[in-house]
């Protein structure tokens, strides 16, 4: 079930362990802070950049069924086209 959000409730997203912050601890404190922000994204990565099969097996039919014949026509139209041009 989807519901809108509304203004008056926030939405906390947490991600791995949180991070100190030093109050008032100016130029220096800013710099180790973002230092550790991005160790923290960046830990939060996988090693390798998965990689996915170009299709799903079945994806086409399900798109083909909700646009209709003339949209699936001129995608496979499309599709050709871009493997033409990819082969030569």
């Amino acid at each position: 079930m989807t519901a809108p959000l509304l203004a008056a409730r926030g939405i906390v997203v947490r991600f791995g362990e949180p991070i100190q912050v030093e109050p008032g601890a100016g130029r220096a404190g800013r710099e180790a802070l973002v230092e550790r922000v991005r160790e923290g994204m960046l830990a939060l990565l996988p090693d390798v950049e998965p990689t996915y099969p170009r299709r799903r097996p079945g994806g086409d039919y399900l798109s083909d069924l909700f646009n209709g014949r003339r949209e699936a026509a001129n995608r496979r139209e499309y599709m050709a086209e871009l493997e033409r041009e990819a082969a030569g």
